[in-house]
């Protein structure tokens, strides 16, 4: 970014700079929403803590002794599957002060993302046939 005055006149030059809805990846537009939520869902374990949050809120703490890993490990993986939606945080008191909990809506709304980037893919090819 370069800010500078010129003749009276403010000019702002920015390069680099690319819209929020334009994809990260060149050619076809992949939602990036999308891939964050792909990325997050292909690890076996996060899909595992995925499970289980599914069925009950639990600390990382819980998880831990479930996966049978070590805590910063699955606050990690939470972490990651926090940035892409598709889990939340309830802060309480006490020990166990961390609670989190699947989305599961946020779930099914890339669910249908991925349908719908898929399908207008098909809709591409047969447009050109």
């Amino acid at each position: 970014m370069f800010f500078g005055a010129a003749n009276d006149d403010l000019k702002l030059f920015l390069f680099g700079a690319r819209p929020a809805d334009a994809s990260l990846v060149p050619g076809e537009v992949v939602p990036d929403a999308l891939l964050r939520v792909l990325k997050a869902l292909s690890d076996p374990t996060r899909l595992r803590i995925m499970h289980y949050l599914a069925n009950e809120m639990l600390s990382p703490a819980d998880l831990a002794r479930r996966l049978r890993l070590r805590a910063p490990t699955v606050t990690h993986h939470l972490k990651t599957l926090r940035l892409a939606g598709l889990v939340r945080v309830m802060l309480g008191e006490g020990k166990e002060a961390k609670q989190y909990a699947a989305r599961l809506e946020a779930v099914a709304a890339a669910c249908d993302s991925l349908k719908s980037f898929l399908m207008r893919g098909a809709e591409l090819s047969a447009k050109e046939e």
